[in-house]
């Protein structure tokens, strides 16, 4: 009788550590989110520059085709930074 009484306090005691442990990663988890966001926009402006300067304008089939290549050697390289073939 006595250990279903204390079953209740064990499951809030426990339900308590595990609240703890993911407050504890969460600062990790959104710094690592920022950091991979702010790679992300940092490529994208690259990107841009790179593919303004040699295609043209935004929007232009050239400059979307740039951006293609590029996107598409980094992914198949697994690489941050990917040269357009000219």
């Amino acid at each position: 009788m006595r250990i279903i009484h204390c079953l209740p306090i064990l499951l809030v005691l426990a339900g308590c550590a595990s609240r703890e442990q993911i407050a504890a990663h969460q600062p990790a988890q959104q710094a690592a989110s920022t950091h991979k966001a702010t790679q992300q926009a940092a490529l994208s402006h690259s990107d841009d520059a790179r593919c303004r300067q040699d295609r043209g304008a935004p929007g232009s089939i050239a400059y979307v085709a740039c951006r293609m290549k590029l996107a598409s050697n980094r992914h198949d390289d697994g690489t941050q930074e990917a040269n357009p073939s000219r």
